[in-house]
């Protein structure tokens, strides 16, 4: 059997799209603070706290995870999620507010490293949207150094009520 350089190369551009594509997996972290539809006026300062995936999981091995944290008005999904030197990241269009990235500690009482922890409050951005609008804040979590090679992406995600 032959084949023809376009069936070739076609073969290579989808390999080339499902290795580009991130593995999104159900195991991830929890948000504990805000609770889930805490109703939240813009410019109020808010309580964050996020729980990582445990150590371990999809036999990985990391004493961190890189974290990023958004607002959207849809809840993400796998296709909403790329990656940005190596950490899972939102696509642009997906979200109304970047609130930043981070590092999670899997083990107690690591000191902070890189872009440090997220913080213990975040402030609610004037948005473009209606009163009482349903947002998403959504923490996307890289979680690294796994058996298999690579990285997965878990996606949390908890409602918010937004009040202008």
């Amino acid at each position: 059997m032959q084949l023809s350089l376009p069936t070739i190369l076609s073969s290579w551009a989808v390999l080339a799209t499902l290795c580009a594509s991130q593995t999104v997996v159900p195991d991830h972290g929890t948000t504990t603070e805000p609770s889930d539809g805490a109703i939240i006026p813009h410019g109020d300062s808010f309580p964050f706290s996020y729980e990582p995936v445990p150590f371990g999981t999809q036999v990985c091995f990391s004493a961190y995870d890189p974290v990023a944290i958004y607002l959207s008005t849809a809840p993400p999904t796998a296709a909403d999620v790329t990656s940005s030197q190596n950490a899972c990241v939102l696509t642009d269009s997906s979200s109304v507010h970047d609130f930043g990235h981070y590092v999670v500690p899997l083990i107690s009482n690591l000191p902070p490293v890189g872009p440090g922890f997220p913080p213990f409050q975040f402030q609610m951005p004037t948005l473009g949207v209606a009163n009482g609008t349903t947002l998403y804040l959504t923490v996307l979590e890289t979680i690294t150094n796994c058996k298999a090679g690579g990285f997965f992406c878990g996606i949390e995600t908890t409602t918010v009520v937004y009040f202008d």
